[in-house]
């Protein structure tokens, strides 16, 4: 998808660019939700970095590659609250909190592969396919629609949550509490 194609959807839903997305009314983040909900997936770089500018989220130190992936962003992404179907970006490293709680995903296609932090809670997940590999601390997926814990990260730091799920009490697979994991079930 081009720039022009991303800035004519976020354009139609009256987004601008610098949008701070975290402090937005509740009306503003469903017009950004509903109109990266309408763009076709980025495919290149100048299309990243205008759903990042959208979204409020720093450009500059951020290393985008040319098919449009995130492949280092230092920092914090909150992309919570926005009623997504689908994450509109794929990031491969978020150094800090990568949140998408409180939308409608049913997977994970887009996560960071590594992160400090990983908040998934409340969405509509049924399965950890395409959640990240490596969380240096917390990985809170609870109050989703899991069963079982499948493709959990070969390596959580501190703390794993999937309380509130239906397949509740969820078992931990044997060798991921290792050192100081908690699980939080």
């Amino acid at each position: 998808m081009s720039l022009r194609q991303i800035a004519r959807h976020l354009a139609v839903a009256g987004v601008r660019h610098r949008v701070v997305i975290a402090s937005a009314s509740a009306p503003l983040r469903k017009h950004v939700a509903d109109a990266l909900a309408q763009c076709p997936e980025v495919t290149d770089r100048a299309g990243a970095v205008t759903v990042l500018k959208a979204l409020g989220l720093k450009v500059s130190g951020t290393r985008v590659l040319p098919n449009g992936t995130v492949a280092l962003y230092r920092g914090n992404v909150d992309l919570s609250q926005l009623g997504l179907k689908k994450l509109p970006l794929r990031f491969i490293e978020v150094t800090g909190e990568f949140s998408c709680s409180w939308n409608q995903l049913t997977a994970l296609d887009g996560c960071p592969q590594k992160a400090g932090s990983v908040f998934a809670h409340q969405n509509r997940l049924t399965s950890l396919i395409g959640g990240p590999e490596q969380v240096l601390d917390t990985y809170d997926v609870s109050d989703n629609e899991l069963q079982v814990l499948d493709e959990l990260p070969g390596r959580i730091g501190k703390k794993l949550i999937v309380s509130r799920n239906p397949g509740s009490p969820l078992q931990a697979p044997s060798g991921l509490l290792r050192g100081s994991v908690t699980f939080y079930n």
